[in-house]
């Protein structure tokens, strides 16, 4: 859904840190900007006049306001449909262009187009790195922003698991240390959501224990998903379960397929096949080091009731 253009005007106008007094003077009352900014709408001079106000074009503006599933081209459409679908479906070579080209465009990126494209980016192949310091260092416009927090902790996540997925430690740590400081310096009033809150723990317990070896990395997080299976969260436990195994294997660590592992691959394959229209399930296995051998000439589904 698109943000209206008065919400987009108060996310520039909070983050460059100017009052609703000093942008609209001699161009709304006070009442005026206050429904503005809440989704309301002003006279094209006046809109015009703001943006000269805060040195950003009407490209700029086009680009945080339309929304990118419904007024991009078919590519970037066909990859936010990726992106709601499933979380292992790659992205084409056309696909990453027009997201590049949505990253690389915008002169003023808001907050929910750097998270919007934060997750895009993840499903690149290689991992363009210099792309998630560019969404990091255009967030911090938007540090006093109320929805700040939420954003900068999700590039982080975000960050954190392609960079352990890719066996890049060194970036994922930075990125974890980053994370740390949204927590730390994020105000009173903010409490972060819950799966975020879970999704941070795990990579941190999970990069802290790869150092440690094999035996250790492979028990990190166990606490967590013992305890969202107690709670009946049996597709994020599959999901936490996956991503270890996931990164062990880039670090070398994962010597076979546990059964809890075969069970949640089994389940999650099943899932993707009824969202997914006419996903090659045997192809994708294929990719999985270890899992032919680990199933020994059984049907994957064949796990799907072992946790």
């Amino acid at each position: 859904m698109a943000q209206s253009i008065g919400g987009f005007i108060r996310q520039l106008r909070e983050a460059r840190g100017i009052s609703q007094a000093v942008l609209y003077a001699a161009l709304l009352s006070p009442r005026q900007a206050i429904r503005f900014e809440a989704g309301g709408s002003v006279r094209a001079d006046t809109l015009l006049a703001l943006l000269r106000r805060l040195q950003v074009s009407a490209a700029a503006l086009q680009a945080a306001c339309d929304p990118l599933d419904e007024k991009g081209d078919a590519n970037m459409r066909a990859a936010l449909g990726k992106l709601a679908a499933w979380g292992d479906w790659p992205l084409t070579p056309a696909e990453q262009k027009a997201v590049l080209s949505a990253l690389a465009s915008a002169d003023t990126l808001t907050l929910p187009l750097i998270q919007r494209i934060g997750a895009l980016v993840a499903r690149f192949s290689p991992l363009p790195w210099a792309s998630y310091r560019r969404l990091w260092h255009k967030a911090q416009a938007f540090r006093t922003a109320p929805d700040y927090p939420d954003v900068a902790l999700g590039l982080c996540i975000d960050v954190g698991f392609a960079a352990l997925f890719g066996r890049e430690a060194a970036i994922a740590a930075d990125f974890l240390r980053r994370g740390q400081t949204v927590l730390a310096a994020a105000p009173a009033t903010w409490q972060a959501a819950l799966l975020p809150r879970l999704q941070f723990r795990f990579l941190t317990a999970i990069a802290t224990a790869i150092p440690a070896g094999q035996a250790t990395a492979a028990a990190a997080g166990d606490e967590l998903i013992a305890g969202l299976r107690m709670m009946g969260e049996v597709q994020l436990a599959d999901g936490f379960v996956d991503n270890r195994r996931h990164i062990l294997t880039s670090f070398d660590l994962h010597p076979t397929w546990t059964e809890a592992e075969l069970g949640g691959a089994a389940r999650a394959m099943a899932a993707a096949s009824r969202r997914v229209p006419d996903l090659d399930v045997a192809a994708y296995q294929r990719q999985l080091p270890g899992l032919d051998a680990a199933l020994a000439g059984r049907p994957l589904s064949a796990f799907e009731s072992v946790f």
